[in-house]
């Protein structure tokens, strides 16, 4: 049964002009309404005026259950990609320069293919990040690295390599850097210790 064409006819107040509408002739329309008068036994469509078809009142009870059925039919294609998309709340925690890095981007394209998921980000140490995860107050976190030792129930997986970069004062040379760490260039390591 074709709504869209009864509907059609209705709304145009013409077999030929609803037929244009929907792509069919003003035959075929004409044979899908009187199937439908066949069907419930009624005249939809007063035909005695000259140049317009005029709903009777079977006619207009037939329109609006057929214009209800036509809505609830283009509710099921988004119906079903929004079962097939992402939705819901996730709780993400980060360090600051994943904030600052990488997360502003993956939030964006996130996003824009689902649009359905809210997302909370809370920043954090890697630590206390990693505690909210294993507690359930998070439900994932970019973090450093794993902390040590590390909860069981947690998977810790490799994510992105971050550059970090040192400054140090003039004199401290690159080699020394890397062999004694950095510390040695900026403070006395016999003071240290003694802190």
């Amino acid at each position: 049964m074709n709504f869209q064409s009864a509907t059609s006819g209705a709304r145009h107040g013409s077999f030929a002009r609803a037929g244009e509408a929907v792509g069919l002739r003003q035959s075929a329309i004409s044979l899908q309404v009187k199937g439908f008068e066949d069907e419930f036994g009624v005249r939809l469509f007063d035909h005695s005026r000259r140049r317009r078809s005029v709903l009777t009142e079977a006619g207009r009870i037939v329109l609006v259950k057929a214009e209800e059925i036509l809505a609830l039919y283009d509710q099921i294609e988004p119906a079903l990609s929004d079962e097939q998309s992402l939705a819901g709340q996730l709780k993400l925690g980060a360090i600051q320069s994943a904030l600052k890095g990488v997360l502003p981007a993956a939030l964006a394209v996130l996003n824009r293919e689902h649009p359905r998921v809210r997302v909370h980000v809370a920043s954090g140490m890697s630590q206390d990040l990693a505690t909210k995860v294993a507690a359930g107050d998070l439900d994932a976190a970019i973090t450093s690295e794993p902390m040590r030792p590390h909860p069981q129930d947690l998977v810790w997986t490799p994510l992105y390599e971050d550059r970090f970069w040192i400054v140090a004062p003039p004199g401290c040379e690159r080699t020394q850097l890397r062999a004694v760490g950095f510390l040695s260039c900026t403070a006395d390591t016999t003071d240290m210790a003694s802190r």
